[in-house]
Formats: structure tokens, C-alpha cells, sequence
């Protein structure tokens, strides 16, 4: 969407030059195109930068959580999980499985189905 807008305005300072005779009308709308042009990729880099940082992220967010070893903000950083149920967890140890959170009232079914992919048991 920014690609588009941003074309949108360089087409128009470009057809406003197309349309200008004067060699200084022309020498500013150039510079004023070229600085937008620079603002345009300044805005793309940043936007690209963040994106890496996201994928970068999601990567290491796929490693598991273990519910016998995991510390409080190990475990809050599971979606969902409060600062009592990470109590809870905690309280609760050690299990057998994971799913043993759940058994020991830990954390609902629900809630255990919403994390069961990111956590483990060692």
C-alpha cells in the first residue's frame, strides 16, 4: 500500500516536470522527487528491518517451553498464561507429561490446548 502511494506521487512530480519548460522548475521538482524517492526507501528499509526482526522471532519462538525447568517469564510467555497459572505450573512439578498440568489443575483443558504445541516435558 505504501508502494503504491509512494508511486503515485513520484508519477505525479514526474508529469508535472513532463509538463514544465522552465530548467529551473524542472532542476527543483527533480531534487523534491529525489528526496521523496530517498524518504520512500528510508521508510522501506525500516519496514524491512522490522519484518526480519518479526521472522527472526517467530523462529526462535518455536523452540519449546519445558514445564519442569521453565522459569515465571518462560512460562508467561506462552500465550495466555497469567501470572497465577505460572505459579501454578510452578507449584505443581514435577510431571510426567505435559499434559499433567492439566491433571494437576494447573491450567484448564483449554488453556492446555492453546499451548500444548509449545511446551515440553524433559
Amino acid at each position: 500500500m505504501r508502494s503504491l502511494i509512494f508511486l503515485s506521487i513520484l508519477g505525479i512530480a514526474l508529469a508535472s516536470i513532463a509538463c514544465s519548460n522552465d530548467p529551473n522548475a524542472i532542476r527543483q521538482e527533480s531534487q523534491k522527487a529525489t528526496e521523496q524517492v530517498k524518504k520512500g526507501a528510508a521508510q522501506a528499509r525500516t519496514d524491512l528491518t522490522a519484518a526480519a526482526q518479526g521472522v527472526k522471532q517467530g523462529l526462535q519462538s518455536n523452540s519449546r517451553v519445558d514445564l519442569n525447568t521453565a522459569d515465571k517469564s518462560q512460562l508467561k510467555s506462552l500465550a495466555g498464561v497469567t501470572d497465577q497459572q505460572a505459579d501454578a505450573i510452578i507449584a505443581d512439578r514435577p510431571y510426567r507429561t505435559a499434559h499433567d498440568a492439566v491433571a494437576k489443575g494447573a491450567i484448564s483443558e483449554s488453556e492446555y490446548q492453546s499451548i500444548a504445541n509449545r511446551v515440553t516435558v524433559k
